[in-house]
C-alpha cells in the first residue's frame, strides 16, 4: 500500500486535505466518494517533513504573482460586462496562457459554484485571494453589480501592480550600492 494525499470538498463545500494509505488512486477516490465527499485531487505523497521542501512539485509550482492576478481579474471584468454568465467566464478566462499559474485554484472554484456556493464563499476557499478581494466581490454579489466590482477591482490592481513596480525599481540601484 502507498500513502496517498488529497483534497476534496466535504458535503457541506468545506475544503479538506489529507493523507491516507490505499492500494491505489481510485481507492482514495472511491473511499473519499463513499465519506460524502467531492474529490478534487489525489497524488502519490511525495516525502514526509522537512524532505517535501526539496520535491519537484514543491520547487517547480508556480505560485500566482500579482500580475497574473490583475490580468484573471481584467479578463473576467470584461467577460461579465458582455453578458456570459459567471461559470463560463471563469472558464475562459482561467484557460489563458497568461493565468496559468490559477488554473487549479479555478476548477476548485467552479466545483463550489456548481455545487450552488456563492462566488465569494468559492473564493474564500482559496488561498490564492486575499480577503480585500473576496470582500469586494461578496459586496458585489449582494449589491447585484459583480461586473462593476470587477472593473474596480482590476482598476484597482493596476494601479497596485504599477506602484510595486517603481518601488521596485527604485530600490535596484541602492541594493546594488549595498552590495
Amino acid at each position: 500500500m502507498a500513502s496517498f494525499r488529497y483534497r476534496a470538498l466535504s458535503a457541506a463545500g468545506a475544503p479538506i486535505s489529507g493523507e491516507m494509505e490505499a492500494a491505489s488512486e481510485a481507492a482514495v477516490i472511491q473511499h473519499l466518494r463513499g465519506l460524502g465527499h467531492y474529490p478534487i485531487s489525489t497524488s502519490l505523497s511525495a516525502r514526509e517533513g522537512w524532505q517535501r521542501y526539496f520535491s519537484r512539485e514543491y520547487l517547480t509550482r508556480r505560485r500566482p504573482s500579482l500580475r497574473d492576478l490583475s490580468v484573471f481579474i481584467q479578463e473576467l471584468s470584461t467577460l461579465l460586462r458582455a453578458g456570459l454568465e459567471l461559470d463560463r467566464a471563469l472558464g475562459i478566462a482561467g484557460s489563458l496562457k497568461e493565468t496559468e499559474s490559477l488554473h487549479q485554484p479555478l476548477a476548485t472554484i467552479r466545483a463550489r459554484l456548481r455545487d450552488g456556493a456563492s462566488f465569494a464563499d468559492a473564493l474564500s476557499s482559496e488561498p490564492v485571494f486575499p480577503r480585500l478581494y473576496v470582500n469586494m466581490v461578496r459586496a458585489g454579489e449582494e449589491a447585484g453589480k459583480l461586473d462593476e466590482t470587477f472593473s474596480f477591482l482590476a482598476d484597482y490592481l493596476d494601479r497596485n501592480y504599477e506602484i510595486t513596480q517603481k518601488a521596485k525599481n527604485a530600490l535596484i540601484y541602492p541594493a546594488f550600492i549595498v552590495c
